[in-house]
Order: structure tokens, then C-alpha cells, then sequence
């Protein structure tokens, strides 16, 4: 179900996936969250800031530091805009 608390418990694997040191499957995870979060609450709710700064750390650690500069400034858009 798409729900936001399943998008939690998602980001939830992702972090855990991170720091066992599968990036892979914690990217697919974090951007399950994401792409939930999105749908059910909007491009610009913090939520879906705080998976962009999750996938960027994500990236980060799998060397693509391209798509984590990219994710990390839509996150950070997102914060200034609603903070």
C-alpha cells in the first residue's frame, strides 16, 4: 500500500541497508519512500526533502557524487523554501 507511514518504514530499511553497506538495495528502498512521499504528500513537503538528502547520501556513498549534489540541492530548495 501506498501509505506515508509504509514510505517510513521504507526509509527505515534504506538507512539499515546503508549501513551494512548494500547501497544498491538501500537506494531502491529510499526511493520507494520517495516516490511515495511524493505522491501522496507533494514535491515540496520536508519529507520528501529529508528522502532527497537520504538518496544523496545514498549516491555519496556509491561514488555517483553527481546525482548526490543533485538530490542534496533539491532537498536543501525544498528546506529553504518551507523552513
Amino acid at each position: 500500500p501506498e501509505h506515508v507511514n509504509v514510505a517510513r518504514s521504507y526509509g527505515n530499511l534504506a538507512s539499515i541497508y546503508q549501513d551494512l553497506g548494500d547501497f544498491e538495495q538501500a537506494k531502491e528502498y529510499q526511493q520507494r519512500a520517495l516516490d511515495i512521499e511524493l505522491d501522496k504528500l507533494g514535491p515540496e513537503h520536508v519529507n520528501v526533502a529529508r528522502s532527497y538528502g537520504n538518496l544523496a547520501s545514498i549516491y555519496q556513498d556509491l561514488g555517483d557524487f553527481e546525482q548526490a549534489k543533485e538530490y542534496q540541492q533539491r532537498a536543501l530548495d525544498i528546506e529553504l523554501d518551507k523552513l
